[in-house]
């Protein structure tokens, strides 16, 4: 792949798209790698002082709700597969 430098105006919004355009391109693995090594750096700049090496990297959020309330949605939806995949479920 050949590098490309591109000069920018200080009012041109185009390295926006461009950006844009870049990183749509990018695998997932890669921009996880990224965004991984921004997080290390940072860490190591003490902009996050109570972040720890050892602590866990990503928060995974969990949202509970009642079958009642899924079931509602997925009526909603009008697809007979899932009330089937509902009925399913324990």
């Amino acid at each position: 792949m050949e590098k490309v430098i591109k000069k920018y105006k200080l009012n041109d919004n185009s390295q926006e798209i461009d950006d844009r355009l870049y990183w749509q391109n990018q695998s997932i693995e890669f921009k996880i790698e990224i965004l991984e090594s921004l997080r290390e750096d940072a860490i190591k700049l003490g902009l996050y002082p109570e972040q720890d090496e050892n602590q866990q990297r990503f928060r995974r959020v969990l949202r509970v709700i009642k079958k009642s309330e899924l079931r509602k949605n997925k009526e909603k939806s009008g697809r007979k597969t899932d009330l089937e995949d509902l009925d399913k479920l324990v």
